[in-house]
């Protein structure tokens, strides 16, 4: 008898506390839903002072004059091996030497604003197999990298956000075979900058002339065709700043071979001391007249920016 009244005295106790447990969790549900509305409420008023800040900049870069900014990332890596007898070549030297610069300058005003931006992505390897029998001759440095670029865009606003616009571009290489090939192309459409978002545009222009030039027998080849153009900058944090740019061309007929290309650039920085940190540069191409395969490249070493 004392043993039933004890498993029912405990099956009592046990089913008190589970209601109680069941209370308390009801009571925490009702008071996260309480404070998720009290967090929702709070962003509205956090989202609505990044608007105005952003207003209030907007402003600024309205009344200001040109603004510039540079970045680059420059790498470079040494090595050596002297009686490394596990090696193919016991005794050998390499050095790159590889660096990725951007520059842009921008005027905006209430009713147009002109964008202008300059790469150039260039590198060397030197490579000796034996160092102690090669020539002094043979020891150069080899082109290894070479991109040139500039673009120039300019708008005018039929809303805040929208603008008429036409853009210039010019692509080929600085050290070797300068414009050859080297590809202009001069378009118009629009452009969308929009406030929500600051450094970011992109512009579309379905009517744009498409031209590449060549040296020697290949011939100069030309096309019709639409542009795009996106460029995003931003400080993702405390310092870290990204920034990337896409550019592309799809003409209207056939060409043999295609005239199609795009060409994706990124860098980013990482401070460290007074604009000087670690940089990454990266970037893919895809041009079917420069090669059957999609082309990248990348860069690692310390970058600066102004």
């Amino acid at each position: 008898m004392k043993k039933r009244l004890l498993f029912l005295l405990v099956l009592i106790v046990t089913g008190s506390i589970l209601s109680a447990q069941e209370v308390d969790i009801k009571k925490l549900k009702a008071k996260i839903a309480e404070k998720s509305a009290i967090a929702k409420a709070k962003q509205g008023e956090v989202d609505a002072i990044y608007a105005e800040i952003a207003a209030m900049q907007k402003q600024i870069d309205l009344a200001a004059g040109w603004r510039f900014n540079t970045s680059g990332v420059l790498g470079f890596s040494l090595s050596g091996f002297q009686n490394w007898a596990k090696q193919a070549n016991p005794n050998s030297k390499v050095s790159n030497i590889t660096g990725v610069f951007k520059g842009t300058a921008l005027l905006e005003k209430p009713k147009y604003f002109w964008r202008n931006e300059g790469n150039i992505n260039v590198g060397w390897q030197k490579l000796v197999l034996d160092a102690e029998e090669t020539p002094q001759d043979d020891q150069k440095y080899q082109n290894v990298a070479d991109i040139f670029s500039l673009l120039s865009l300019f708008g005018y606003k039929i809303t805040p956000d929208i603008a008429a616009s036409i853009l210039g571009q010019y692509n080929s290489s600085i050290v070797k075979n300068f414009n050859s090939p080297g590809i202009l192309d001069i378009g118009a459409g629009a452009t969308w900058t929009p406030h929500q978002v600051p450094n970011f545009v992109f512009t579309i222009h379905p009517l744009n002339y498409h031209i590449v030039f060549q040296k020697g027998d290949l011939e100069t080849q030309k096309a019709l065709g639409a542009k795009v153009y996106a460029a995003y900058f931003t400080e993702i944090y405390k310092g870290i700043k990204w920034s990337t740019d896409l550019t592309g061309f799809f003409e209207y007929g056939k060409s043999d071979p295609s005239l199609n290309e795009y060409t994706w650039n990124n860098t980013l920085s990482l401070p460290a001391f007074h604009g000087i940190g670690i940089g990454l540069g990266f970037g893919l191409r895809n041009s079917a007249l420069e090669s059957d395969k999609l082309q990248s490249y990348y860069n690692v070493g310390l970058s600066y920016n102004l």
